[in-house]
């Protein structure tokens, strides 16, 4: 007896059916604000606000809002947007061997165009950082109070932001790729210089609120470091130097979850000289990321919910030791308004 397959045509035709992904159709504004990718924006954003709450200066009123939203804007979308463009365009090649789904690597969006996006972005983030420099959202009247002050620094540290960005992702230095240093540059990128542009936005710099959002910078590294235990086996693949690449996902656990819950425990002493109960808040925020990092992201480190509720957790730690500053002026160690 003689047994008849399948034609072959007929074999590869099904193959090819059942194998074709499905994939959405996107716009191309849509695929520029997934390259911007949104949910970054999460702890800059916090970070200006805790900055401007600490000095202890924002108006309760609509001109302190529309600072607040103008410097949401300006460390949201435009700094922290950039980055992430900047960041797609000089790992492209990385993207097409880790994440071959995003808009750049899968052709979806053409490399001319987020060129262009690039190039607009950082021109539209001068010139609004230009115009907080220089008073914008101070008055209601005349000309939005654009001139109506001599410049705070907001432009510089948004000059200086920038310059960070390309120096970690651009030739020739790329430190992403050169050193595992790269997390302490984006954590002065995305919490040290927002939290410096909030307080630039409504008064002049003070050590301690400095100091503040310095620590918060140095929680940043550990939180930075736990987001990458998941991409342990891509980094090493294409050779970016991570902690936890070099070092292993248990190390990286270890030294990301010491850097995070220290640097909330030392604000939670700080702020506790004389206002036990944010301190105590912040405590607790700390007690929760500890059952996160040991409960959640040490156990499925590659796991989106976990990393959100620790960033989540981060922000909100944030905002409550910016808080203390708006109790009124020196209301903590170090804290002054000029």
């Amino acid at each position: 007896m003689q047994l008849h397959a399948a034609p072959p045509t007929l074999r590869v035709l099904r193959a090819e059916t059942v194998s074709l992904p499905l994939q959405p159709v996107r716009a191309p504004w849509q695929l520029s604000l997934r390259t911007s990718r949104p949910e970054r924006w999460v702890v800059p954003i916090a970070a200006m606000a805790a900055g401007a709450l600490a000095t202890g200066a924002v108006p309760l009123s609509g001109i302190g809002a529309t600072r607040l939203a103008f410097g949401a804007l300006l460390c949201g979308p435009l700094i922290t947007g950039l980055g992430s463009v900047v960041n797609a365009i000089f790992d492209r090649d990385l993207d097409a061997v880790n994440h071959p789904e995003r808009p750049l690597p899968s052709g979806a969006l053409p490399l001319n165009v987020l060129v262009a996006q690039m190039g607009l972005m950082g021109m539209v983030m001068l010139f609004f950082a230009h115009l907080l420099d220089h008073g914008l959202g101070l008055s209601w009247a005349g000309r939005f109070g654009v001139g109506s002050t001599d410049g705070s620094g907001v432009f510089y540290a948004t000059l200086a932001t920038s310059a960070l960005v390309f120096a970690m992702n651009a030739p020739p230095l790329s430190l992403r790729r050169q050193t595992w240093a790269s997390g302490l540059v984006n954590a002065l990128c995305v919490v040290f210089m927002p939290w410096l542009v909030g307080v630039m936005l409504f008064a002049k710099p003070a050590t301690g609120v400095l100091l503040l959002g310095a620590g918060f910078a140095y929680g940043a590294v550990g939180l930075f470091t736990l987001g990458t235990l998941g991409d342990v086996d891509a980094h090493r693949r294409v050779g970016l130097r991570t902690l936890a690449a070099l070092l292993g996902p248990e190390m990286g656990l270890l030294i990301g979850s010491m850097l995070l819950l220290t640097s909330l425990v030392a604000v939670a002493i700080l702020l506790g000289v004389r206002h036990p109960a944010p301190a105590m808040a912040i405590a607790v925020t700390a007690l929760a990321q500890f059952t996160v990092v040991w409960r959640g992201i040490r156990v499925e480190p590659g796991r989106p919910v976990w990393y959100g509720l620790a960033v989540g957790l981060f922000a909100a730690a944030m905002l409550l030791a910016g808080a203390v500053g708006s109790m009124g002026p020196n209301s903590a160690p170090g804290f002054t308004v000029p």
